[in-house]
């Protein structure tokens, strides 16, 4: 059931990037983000919200592949193939990154804590 829940609100955390709606990103997020984007810049959650609010990030597609899905109790580690671009600045940069998640169940509720993006060469 948790492996469900945690693909249900991956999808809808897609969404809201794709939509720029940090209003819903800033409710299923973890409140400790820590968000490595795949060129070595970190983000914590005020910080990536901030990019998102300001359009400083768009997504434009985003299409995830599950690799692998770990669950210790109250923590799981995601592993995923992520393809598709976003604009940085206005500049368009091309996904074709390996992630992984770290979910932490807090309030009842799958959140990502840490988000870690590799590029593919």
């Amino acid at each position: 059931m948790s492996e469900i829940q945690i693909i249900k609100t991956e999808g809808v955390i897609r969404e809201a990037q794709l939509n720029c709606d940090w209003n819903v990103l800033s409710e299923m997020l973890s409140k400790n983000l820590i968000y490595i984007h795949s060129n070595a810049y970190v983000d914590n959650y005020e910080t990536y919200l901030e990019k998102i609010k300001n359009k400083i990030l768009q997504y434009q597609q985003i299409e995830i592949s599950t690799q692998a899905l770990q669950l210790h109790n109250e923590m799981a580690i995601k592993t995923s193939l992520v393809r598709g671009a976003v604009l940085v600045l206005g500049n368009e940069k091309r996904l074709n990154n390996y992630t992984t998640t770290i979910w932490v169940k807090e309030d009842g509720k799958w959140r990502p804590s840490l988000f870690q993006s590799t590029a593919i060469d």
